[in-house]
């Protein structure tokens, strides 16, 4: 008995299976390609060439949208088919754009330019318009490195207003890669792995360019809308967006007595500290615990930002260390960072004693302290779970922040927890971490009063010279 549903019987008898395909409901063909979703692309029917084929001869304008939807239909270079769904109209590109079997790296440069670009460069304040860049901002096949470049408006993106990347910034940050295909004897990467992270890269870049080329209210309005994305962001840096040429170009050559690899680690780290540069005066210490909206806005964005970036596997070696000149920076909110660092680094349990531990290796009660820890997805994690919650209730009411930090608790709420309990429990444990509660990361006391700061002590106890040196030696 003749099975539509069946690659074996497809490929057995073509002739019967291209014309039986044209009368199967699409009601039915989404059924069963949803039931068999964890099959391998290649064994799925509706990538099948036979059934591919007949549905494009057909006159069935639904199953073409099925295809367009979840079909593989972009060959390398050949985009044939692809054109022929894509000309249907706007449905059709809706379900292309958000099409994650669809390989968008195999699209010639001409129709990136005539398809992708043209979209993105569309009239945002359409709504069709914008529904269809957020698909493509969405897509996690989608090409990355066309969406890098549209965040930091080149390459093509020159005249897309920077309101619209903030915009599409918002919703390709917090995509997920999904799992890379795998061939026997594949030995590399392939485009998807390697350009995955470009958006991950452009977002803090972007963001720079946001703060000069914008008046700081449209700033802080729309990197608000950003700071809902940040606190499971997996954030990155490439050195060309945070050096010059000329920079770059003179520490090469003070590394050139070093491997290749090695020399660029070393001079990516000291992109990173221009980087941190960028955050040293979002926020001052005159303003005290945040409150209001622009505040927490302005306080929690640089912390979350940079406790992401410190999340990073090619810093793994050097967290300690980095952590050491966050706390000894003259910036409060820097300062606030390193502490977020280290709490962040905490797997949330019910039972557990590293919230006690952090408390008494870090007794001060700083402003930066309970600015950086109540930043953090871990904190209030851990505030509202198993033994954690009394530790913490007990050296917040003594901290001298308690009433602030409640009042504006509802607002660190909505910014760092988008799911349930639950969800965001297994999101922050799930994360790389890294225990920095295993030795004390060399700290000063910079308060006198839990509400005054004495920057003058701040030089007591520079960062180890250890890391500098890689920054600069």
């Amino acid at each position: 008995m003749f099975n539509i549903f069946d690659n074996s019987h497809i490929n057995k008898n073509p002739l019967l299976a291209s014309e039986f395909v044209k009368i199967v409901p699409a009601f039915e063909l989404v059924k069963h390609i949803i039931q068999t979703k964890n099959e391998d692309r290649s064994e799925k029917i509706i990538n099948n060439e036979i059934i591919k084929n007949g549905i494009l001869n057909s006159d069935r304008d639904d199953l073409k949208l099925v295809l367009a939807t979840y079909g593989k239909v972009l060959e390398f270079w050949d985009s044939k088919d692809f054109l022929k769904l894509y000309d249907k109209g706007t449905a059709f590109k809706a379900a292309l754009f958000s099409n994650s079997n669809i390989d968008w790296y195999r699209l010639s440069d001409f129709d990136k330019v005539e398809i992708l670009h043209k979209s993105i460069l569309a009239d945002f304040e359409d709504e069709t318009n914008k529904n269809l860049i957020f698909a493509i901002a969405s897509n996690p096949r989608m090409d990355r490195k066309v969406i890098a470049n549209a965040l930091l408006g080149t390459d093509g993106f020159e005249e897309l207003p920077i309101t619209t990347r903030i915009l599409i910034a918002a919703k390709s940050i917090k995509v997920e890669p999904i799992e890379a295909d795998y061939w026997p004897g594949k030995d590399s990467p392939d485009t998807h792995e390697i350009y995955f992270s470009n958006v991950n890269e452009a977002f803090l870049r972007m963001v720079k360019d946001a703060k000069s080329g914008m008046t700081e209210v449209e700033f802080n309005r729309y990197t608000n809308a950003l700071l809902w994305e940040l606190p499971y962001a997996q954030l990155d840096i490439k050195s060309e967006y945070w050096l010059s040429a000329n920079e770059i170009a003179k520490l090469e050559e003070k590394f050139s007595s070093f491997e290749f690899i090695e020399k660029y680690y070393k001079i990516r780290r000291v992109a990173l500290l221009s980087a941190f540069q960028f955050f040293e005066d979002w926020y001052d210490v005159t303003e005290g615990y945040p409150e209001t909206t622009n505040q927490i806005n302005r306080a929690v964005f640089p912390i979350l930002a940079i406790t992401s970036l410190l999340r990073n596997y090619w810093l793994k070696d050097d967290v300690h260390e980095i952590v050491n000149y966050l706390l000894s920076s003259p910036s409060l909110i820097i300062r606030a960072a390193g502490y977020a660092t280290i709490f962040n680094n905490i797997s949330v349990e019910s039972e557990s004693d590293k919230v006690s531990e952090f408390f008494n290796l870090y007794p001060g009660n700083s402003l930066e302290k309970w600015i950086g820890i109540t930043s953090t997805p871990g904190f209030w994690l851990c505030d509202g779970y198993g033994s954690n919650a009394k530790v913490i209730s007990t050296h917040m009411k003594s901290s001298g922040y308690h009433e602030k930090i409640i009042k504006a608790k509802d607002d660190m709420y909505q910014y760092l927890f988008l799911h349930s309990f639950s969800e965001n429990l297994e999101k922050h444990n799930s994360l790389p971490k890294f225990d920095l509660l295993e030795s004390k990361i060399k700290t000063q006391e910079l308060v006198a009063t839990p509400f005054t700061i004495d920057e003058s002590k701040i030089n007591l106890n520079k960062p180890e010279k250890s890391f500098l040196k890689k920054l600069f030696n």
